[in-house]
């Protein structure tokens, strides 16, 4: 499976959570230590450098981890670390607060509005008239 990485939890050094957006689906991942070719300290040290944003390949066998579906890796490979902060996943709507402003912000995975975008647009190209007439 190849996808973004868009969380990322430890359990210990040895223990590693992912989870995974491609394709339109989420799945999480479960690398632990004892399942994999390298010793601890590889492992541990390679799982430290992977990051929010990275773009992966894993191959392995899907499995239940706690009622929810998984897959166990066998092999992890990063294709494209992500090289710029990526904004962190929206709160639900339930934890939306009257007196938080809210930005328009785009979330992987999200699907974008165009015609937001044309708006905006608009209100720039306006705003620079105005300005040019002065």
């Amino acid at each position: 499976m190849q996808g973004r990485v868009m969380c990322k939890r430890s359990s210990s050094s040895k223990l590693f959570f992912y989870d995974l957006l491609g394709g339109g689906s989420k799945v999480q991942v479960k690398a632990d230590a004892r399942d994999s070719d390298m010793d601890d300290a590889d492992f541990s040290k390679f799982h430290v450098g992977v990051k929010h944003g990275d773009i992966v390949v894993i191959t392995g066998f899907p499995g239940r981890t706690s009622g929810e579906l998984s897959i166990f890796p066998k092999s992890f490979i990063i294709l494209s670390p992500c090289l710029h902060m990526m904004p962190r996943q929206k709160a639900g709507p339930a934890s939306d607060n009257a007196n938080l402003k809210k930005t328009d912000v785009w979330v992987p995975g999200s699907i974008r509005n165009p015609e937001m975008y044309n708006i905006k647009n608009q209100i720039k190209e306006d705003v620079v008239k105005v300005w040019k007439g002065f």
